[in-house]
């Protein structure tokens, strides 16, 4: 800022000033103080604030230009000069403030649109997500979830937001999930656990869930889930571990069952060695048919472990009725129980461990076999009740590779019939009757579509399934 002074005179003594002869070197907002018969001559725009001194004149008209009239003297011009650049140097300042207050503003701006940005992408990455994702309060209620939720539970027909989520929990499962959530509420650290689901239609689902606190002022307040289906991997982790037993009681069991044939042949080799006899000859045949017989089972099992699946719906009682048509003539079969029972599932594994039951309860002497066919949530059960001679052994022993009471058996009957409902994602099971008999059951998902359970099916073709 400059201070200038114009005029004969001059400043008095304690005032710093430029003297200057005309306005035209005046800048803005520079401070000037002008003698009375100067000013007065002055022609033009005057630049600058103004002060007129005088040595006490008075002067008739006082011009709008000027700012004000002061007296010659040092303490006053001083005054005057130091509260200018109080003045000068609040406008500055207010300046910087104006255009920090811009520049915040700008940046807040930008920061709200990024922000918005984001969140519209984190929307969508939610509402698109293949996991399910939910928020909970501390009193276990749902508060958010994402469109995947609502397809696994309620297929957008009920509204989930205020429900507790542990009403889907299976009963079984409740009390490691409210585990999960306690850690997590707690501990305020993220928490893990493996649940099983009450899905759509009655189907289980099962899913490895991770919690996350939501924290705030030091408090969670409620936490984040989210859920990956590994209802398929475990599934196959199941078949693969049945596959991977059954395979190593068959090498066993091989060994053992080998062995006794080949020394049979060994023996009656040495005998015709020494005698031609068509009765050793016919013993070394059986033992050959008996060794081919297991390698065909054996390459049997393994078409069965490999066999590609189908979907497609099956009505129960259609598919039983089909298979008992080609089971033993001589034997009589009753169907019984709903006939409408209906499942999306694959018929040729289906058919294939049917066979293999009624197979093996004609082995058994069975003279009648009754079927009955039910439904229980998410699964239809075939039971299989015969008459014959019953359950001698471990109940799970029957189902392993080379097991047979009869020692003309194979013992790979079962073991087909297992692996192939095991491949659908079924079970089976047996237990003994006491008149004498055994009951097998089979128990087939009513929508195999593991992988394909939400998504690209049409949602109505599920609310049609039983």
């Amino acid at each position: 800022m400059g201070l200038y002074w114009l005029g004969k005179k001059g400043p008095p003594l304690g005032v710093k000033a430029e003297r200057i002869d005309c306005l035209g070197d005046v800048q803005e907002n520079s401070l000037v103080f002008v003698e009375p018969d100067i000013y007065f001559s002055l022609n033009g725009c005057v630049k600058g604030h103004v002060y007129i001194v005088t040595d006490g004149e008075r002067l008739k008209s006082v011009p709008d230009t000027v700012s004000g009239i002061i007296p010659r003297d040092a303490r006053v011009i001083n005054a005057i000069k130091g509260l200018h650049e109080e003045i000068v140097d609040s406008y500055n300042m207010g300046d910087r403030l104006i255009e920090t207050l811009e520049e915040k503003n700008l940046a807040i701006k930008e920061k709200k649109s990024i922000m918005l940005r984001d969140a519209r992408r984190f929307s969508a990455i939610i509402k698109h997500a293949t996991d399910i994702i939910f928020v909970i309060g501390p009193t276990g209620r749902i508060m958010f979830c994402n469109d995947m939720l609502k397809k696994y539970l309620s297929g957008y027909n009920e509204r989930l937001i205020g429900k507790r989520f542990s009403e889907f929990v299976v009963e079984e499962d409740r009390e490691k999930m409210q585990g999960m959530i306690d850690r997590t509420f707690t501990e305020k650290v993220p928490s893990k656990a493996e649940i099983r689901l009450n899905v759509l239609n009655g189907r289980l689902g099962v899913f490895s869930m991770m919690s996350t606190p939501l924290i705030e002022r030091n408090r969670v307040y409620a936490q984040s889930i989210i859920g990956r289906d590994v209802t398929e991997i475990r599934a196959m982790q199941k078949r693969l571990v049945t596959q991977a037993e059954d395979l190593q009681c068959m090498i066993q069991g091989l060994a053992h069952e080998l062995r006794n044939p080949i020394m049979v042949i060994g023996a009656y080799i040495k005998r015709l060695e020494k005698m031609k006899s068509f009765e050793e000859v016919n013993s070394m045949k059986a033992s050959v048919s008996r060794i081919e017989n297991m390698v065909r089972r054996i390459e049997r099992y393994e078409e069965v472990a490999n066999m590609e699946l189908s979907l497609s719906w099956e009505y129960i009682t259609e598919l039983v009725r089909d298979t008992v048509t080609s089971a033993d003539p001589n034997v009589i079969f009753t169907i019984v129980g709903d006939r409408n029972v209906k499942a999306y599932t694959d018929a040729h594994h289906v058919r294939l461990a049917l066979r293999r039951i009624l197979e093996n309860s004609v082995e058994a002497h069975s003279k009648n076999i009754v079927i009955n066919i039910r439904k229980i949530p998410g699964y239809a059960l075939i039971d299989i009740n015969d008459n014959g001679d019953g359950l001698k052994a471990d109940m799970e022993r029957i189902f392993t590779p080379f097991f047979s009471t009869d020692p003309l058996k194979i013992g790979l009957g079962l073991t087909e019939a297992r692996i192939a409902i095991i491949k659908i994602g079924g079970e089976i099971s047996a237990s003994p009757k006491l008149d004498p008999g055994a009951v097998f059951t089979l128990k087939i998902p009513l929508d195999r579509r593991l992988s394909q359970r939400v998504g690209s099916v049409d949602l109505s073709s599920r609310q049609a399934l039983p």
